[in-house]
């Protein structure tokens, strides 16, 4: 995968204080949430602070989407990846207990995995779910849209010349 983030790897918190699956389910899904709403809460500020023309407001616009959709790409694989590893248990021999195959120092099937696991169900339509129905509907409201921008930008004389090699009969 090109992007793949850990955010726990990534400030390495795990010299700091101990931690495990669950505090890595937490992290993973709530950061990208938090930093959602600060770039929406930095949109917010910035759109309706003092006067600005469309042109300002539609660059404000297209960054915030720029950074909010390439939040959604960078944080998409690891978090779907951590949501769904909650419901991956394992057995080892004749143990009657299973594993989380993450962290095998949980036990699954507790009231505290169970838990776990609701809060990952939720997650799974935040995340492997609705990021991809995010970007379908992003995509789907603007699928008319190239055609409409490059026809309103071209000229009528550009538009009626023919390609080269190919004659008026």
């Amino acid at each position: 995968m090109f992007a793949n983030f850990d955010a726990l790897k990534f400030m390495n918190v795990g010299c700091m204080f101990p931690t495990s699956f669950y505090s890595k389910l937490l992290v993973s899904t709530v950061l990208p949430i938090a930093l959602s709403i600060l770039i929406l809460l930095v949109w917010f500020i910035s759109h309706n602070l003092g006067r600005k023309s469309e042109v300002q407001k539609n660059e404000l616009n297209d960054k915030a989407t720029t950074f909010f959709l390439t939040l959604t790409y960078i944080v998409f694989p690891s978090v779907s990846t951590t949501v769904f590893d909650t419901f991956n248990c394992i057995q080892f021999g004749e143990d009657e207990n299973y594993y989380l195959a993450s962290d095998k120092s949980i036990v699954c099937y507790t009231d505290e995995h169970e838990l776990a696991q609701l809060y990952a169900t939720f997650m799974i339509a935040v995340y492997p779910v609705g990021i991809p129905a995010l970007y379908l509907v992003a995509l789907w409201r603007k699928r008319a849209r190239p055609c409409e921008e490059w026809s309103a930008t071209k000229s009528q004389s550009e538009k009626t010349q023919l390609p080269v090699g190919q004659l008026r009969t």
